[in-house]
C-alpha cells in the first residue's frame, strides 16, 4: 500500500519521520515512484523509490530517528523480509535529526559497519561514515544560490523580496564582478553583482520563480548547490527563517 491514509503509524513522531523522509525523497533528492508501505509483520514503515544513478534500481528506505538504535540482527532481518518482498538488497536507514536533515547510511551487502558496531546502530555512526556511507547518499536541508545582477539596486530588490517573502534567510551581495560569457553567438564582458543566497533546498523551486519574475535579464542567471557541513546553530537559523511550504 502506497496511500497515506491507509497507513497506521505507531506514533505521530513515526508519521512526521515517514513524512519528511517522503517529501525529501520525493521532492529534494527527485526520486521517481517514491511510495509508502506497511510491513505489519516486522512492524515497520517504510519508503521505496529509486536513487539517481542506480540504474533504476529499486531502493527500500528505512527511516529511523537520529537518536534511535536498531540492532543488526534486526537489520539483517528486516533485509532478508523486504528483499523477498521487493527484490531488492538495497536497503537504506534514513536517520532523521531534529532540525529534519537526513542522513543516509547503505547497508547493503558487504557495506555492513565494523565488527565493533554490530551490537547496536546510533547516532554516533557519523564517526564511521567512511566505512558505511556513499557521499551521493547524503542529503541536506540547506543550499546556498548563486544569482547574478545588473547592479546593487535591482539585487537589493530582490534581495528584500527573498527574505520577506521566507525563502531566503540571508543574501550576501558582492560588488563589481566582471562577468565573461557567450549570448547570441558573441563573447560580452559586464559588471555586475553576485548574490550569495542561504535557504531551505525544498524551497528552491519557489525561490527560483520569484527571481525569474523579478530579475531584468531575459535569461536570469539561479544555480544552486546543496550546504553539506557548517555551524549547526547558523544552519538551524536557516531553517527557522525559511519555512516549509505550507500544504
Amino acid at each position: 500500500m502506497d496511500l497515506i491514509e491507509n497507513i497506521i503509524f505507531r506514533t505521530p513522531k513515526q508519521k512526521a519521520l515517514v513524512l519528511q523522509l517522503y517529501k525529501d525523497l520525493k521532492f529534494v533528492r527527485g526520486n521517481e515512484d517514491v511510495k509508502i508501505h506497511q510491513f505489519d509483520e516486522l512492524d515497520l514503515v517504510y519508503i521505496t523509490g529509486y536513487l539517481p544513478d542506480a540504474e533504476r534500481q529499486q531502493e527500500i528506505f528505512l527511516p529511523l530517528a537520529a537518536d534511535e538504535a536498531i540492532s543488526m540482527k534486526k537489520i539483517g532481518e528486516v533485509q532478508k523480509c523486504l528483499f523477498h518482498r521487493h527484490k531488492s538488497s538495497r536497503l537504506t536507514l534514513a536517520l532523521m535529526d531534529s532540525d529534519s536533515t537526513t542522513v543516509y547510511f547503505g547497508v547493503t551487502p558487504g557495506l555492513l559497519p565494523p565488527s565493533d558496531l554490530e551490537g547496536v546502530l546510533y547516532r554516533n555512526l557519523s564517526n564511521h561514515t567512511h566505512s558505511i556511507v556513499s557521499p551521493s547518499l547524503i542529503s541536506r536541508m540547506h543550499s546556498m544560490s548563486f544569482i547574478t545582477a545588473p547592479n546593487e539596486e535591482v539585487a537589493k530588490t530582490i534581495a528584500r523580496g527573498l527574505v520577506s517573502e521566507k525563502l531566503a534567510a540571508c543574501v550576501n551581495i558582492i560588488p563589481k564582478i566582471t562577468s565573461v560569457y557567450s549570448w547570441e553567438g558573441k563573447v560580452n564582458e559586464d559588471s555586475e553583482v553576485l548574490m550569495m543566497v542561504k535557504t531551505r533546498t525544498s524551497r528552491l523551486p519557489e525561490l527560483t520563480e520569484y527571481v525569474k519574475k523579478n530579475h531584468p535579464y531575459e535569461v536570469c542567471e539561479v544555480i544552486s548547490t546543496e550546504i553539506l557541513q557548517g555551524n549547526k546553530p547558523y544552519l538551524d537559523w536557516i531553517l527557522e527563517s525559511v519555512p516549509e511550504k505550507a500544504e
